[in-house]
This record gives C-alpha cells, structure tokens and sequence, in this order.
C-alpha cells in the first residue's frame, strides 16, 4: 500500500487548526477560548456574551453600547430619583432651593401700601385748600396793613392782587405736580410687590424711613397748633403709626425671604 502522507493538504494548518487565518470555533484569533477558566466571559462581559471574530464584544448602532444608554442601569435595576427632588418632599427648583409658599402678611404689606397711599393724599388736602384761597390771604394782609395803621393807595392793592395771584398759582403748581411724583412712586412700589419683587420692598423701606424723619419733627408742635392746625395733626399721627406698621411688615423674616428667593429664582 502507498504510505499515506502525514503533511496537512493545502491551506490546512500543521497543527490541525483549520485554514490559515480562522481561527477554530470557540476561540478567537489568538486562540484563546471565549470563556474563561471559571466560566465567565472575557473580561468585562457576563456568561453568554461571545466576542466577535476580531475579539470585541458585540454593540449595537455605531458607538451606541450593547444594553442602554451609558450611564443607565441595566433593566430591571430601581430607577435613580430625578435630581431636584426627594422621595416624601416637594420637588426643588433649579437653583436647589425649595419654593417658599407666600406668607400669611403679604397681603398685609400690600394694604398697607395702599392705606399709606390713602394718607398722604388727604394729608394734601389742607395744602391745597390753603393756596387755593387767595381771599383768605388778602383778608390777613389787610389786617396786617390795618393794624400797622398804614394806607394803601389802589395801586399798591392792585400789586398785592397780582403777587398773590402769582403765589397762589406757583403754590398749586408746586404741590400737584410734587403730589403726582409721591402717588407714582407709592404705585411703583405697590405693582412692584404686586408682582413680587424685593426692590419694591427696599425702595418702600427707603421711603417710609424718609416720610418718618420729615413727619416727627412736626409732631413736636402739636401743644402750638390751634384748631385749624388740628386735621394736620391728626393726618400726621395717623400717618407715623401707618408708616411704622409699613415697616414693621416690611422687615417681617417671612416676608423678606420669600421675596428674596423669588429675586434669586428670576
């Protein structure tokens, strides 16, 4: 019989691994098995998981990984809570703080916004009555005139009509427009904490601390005041125990941290 020939044919690896190239199943190119000694998969991969023939673990899409999105836990895993938010609480904002609810005197800072509004107008009033009556004014010129012993020709009465005409009319002036700045600043602060905002409750502290110091002093001459100086003083007490409760809310700890976490939230 022919010797038969022990060399491998054509294309055959000499130590009985297949063709050149490929590698023998169960093994990859440099010929180790797909499993390690104890069972388990490469490194990095669980039991079941083959490798490809170039030695990397299978994937998906283009640089998408073989099970969920990086970062993700496997499915079936407890969901990680949204951050901003605590299992049992109310969720946070974005800046980590909790939202504070509005705070029961809120609403009182805002009346007292507007009953402040209210005084200052009809403390006004004297003053306008008060220029407004040129008669009055001739009428304690004579007197003065009259008690002096002088006489005026028609002339000089003509001069004093049309001086007082000119104060009166500048007075008027005067306090209608100083009267509209004073009601559109107290409406400034008034939409400002409307729409709750925390310069609307400094600027309103700067005010009241301003109409405090300018009203005190005129409290000082109430024993001097006769009957018609009486509606001023009234007005003016009224006005100082308004501006104080004003303020008093103002500084309320409720109220200036609600008002200063909405200027931070916005």
């Amino acid at each position: 019989m022919p010797e038969q020939n022990d060399r491998p044919s054509y294309g055959q690896d000499p130590e009985g691994r297949g063709p050149y190239g490929v590698p023998p199943q169960g093994q990859d190119r440099q010929g180790r098995p797909d499993y390690g000694p104890t069972g388990q998969g490469a490194y990095g991969m669980g039991p079941g998981h083959r490798q490809n023939a170039d030695g990397r673990p299978p994937q998906g899409a283009y640089g998408q990984p073989p099970h969920g999105g990086y970062g993700q836990p496997p499915q079936g895993w407890p969901q990680q809570p949204q951050p901003g938010a605590r299992y049992g609480t109310t969720p946070y904002e974005a800046h980590g703080m909790q939202r504070l609810e509005e705070p029961p005197k809120y609403r009182a800072l805002l009346t007292a916004t507007l009953v402040s509004l209210a005084v200052y107008v009809v403390s006004a009033v004297p003053g306008f009555l008060m220029f407004g009556d040129a008669a009055g004014f001739r009428s304690m010129i004579d007197e003065s005139i009259a008690e002096q012993g002088q006489q005026l020709s028609a002339d000089q009465l003509e001069s004093i009509d049309q001086v007082l005409g000119i104060v009166t009319g500048m007075g008027m002036a005067f306090m209608a427009f100083w009267m509209v700045v004073v009601v559109g600043l107290y409406l400034l602060v008034y939409v400002g904490l409307r729409g709750r905002r925390n310069w609307a409750r400094v600027t309103g502290i700067v005010f009241a601390i301003l109409a405090l110091v300018f009203t005190l002093p005129s409290l000082f001459a109430l024993p001097f005041m006769g009957g018609a100086g009486m509606f001023s003083a009234v007005v003016s007490l009224v006005s100082v125990a308004v501006d104080i409760w004003w303020l008093v809310l103002a500084f309320n700890g409720q109220i200036s941290r609600y008002l200063e976490q909405r200027a931070l939230m916005s």
